[in-house]
């Protein structure tokens, strides 16, 4: 897990602005800002992170938790003079959203020594914040200090330079689902990639009002495809053969 931590009052999260824009709340308090999430494939171009590693793959709310209560004794233990905490996240139920998250929420900042705290949940499909920069630059860098081309077993997949993918469709996976996208630019052992959206599970795909670009390492980049063939006016569909490849990467 891996988090962004600032001492400014934030303006990208609409429902914090309000601190921002109103001097008498901006002097009433110095706040701590948090916006927490789970390491995800994302650039970052730069940011004053922290990161926290472990063996452990548990999501739920105590390992959330686990990872933010030793991060929130050293703020305090530093800048005493701070004792209110905004937390902005992503919804999952299964991580942040639920009754035990709220009640951790409402017991262990305190015990902290903070007084005032709020969890600021982001609408849907709100893109990539942060700490999914912050989780992609820990895990390249990890998999660049740690990994043996040579003796990395290679899954099976279509072999490309990554150098001839630059405009050319491909398939990608990101949290273990395949995506469709077009290759915009390819940066040493990455690419970056526009993603379209599936409707539902059907052979049916759309760019996205908000372009969803994002780079992705070489092990990611599962198939070279054709582009995508129109299938309604907004709507464009896989061909046969590249439709079995997308559904041979669902897990």
């Amino acid at each position: 897990m891996e988090a962004a931590s600032r001492f400014a009052l934030p303006s990208k999260v609409k429902s914090t602005r309000h601190i921002n824009s109103d001097p008498a709340a901006r002097a009433e308090y110095l706040a701590m800002i948090r916006e927490s999430d789970f390491l995800e494939n994302y650039a970052c171009k730069s940011m004053a992170p922290n990161a926290t590693l472990s063996d452990s793959l548990r999501h739920h709310e105590r390992a959330v938790w686990a990872i933010l209560e030793p991060i929130l004794k050293e703020f305090r233990g530093t800048c005493p003079q701070i004792t209110v905490l905004h937390i902005i996240s992503d919804g999952p139920v299964t991580q942040y959203r639920n009754k035990a998250n709220f009640y951790l929420l409402s017991t262990v900042p305190f015990l902290s020594g903070f007084k005032h705290v709020t969890w600021n949940y982001s609408e849907k499909s709100h893109g990539k914040g942060a700490p999914d920069g912050i989780g992609g630059a820990v895990k390249r860098d990890t998999m660049w200090h740690t990994e043996d081309p040579s003796s990395a077993p290679e899954p099976p997949r279509e072999q490309a330079s990554l150098q001839d993918l630059s405009g050319k469709f491909v398939i990608v996976t990101y949290d273990d689902l395949p995506y469709v996208g077009q290759v915009l630019e390819v940066v040493r052992e990455e690419v970056q990639v526009s993603s379209m959206r599936q409707v539902g599970e059907k052979n049916l795909f759309m760019w996205p009002q908000t372009p969803n670009v994002i780079f992705y390492c070489k092990k990611d980049v599962h198939a070279v495809i054709s582009e995508p063939e129109p299938a309604t006016s907004r709507y464009s569909k896989l061909s046969s053969q590249d439709w079995t490849k997308f559904r041979n990467n669902w897990v």
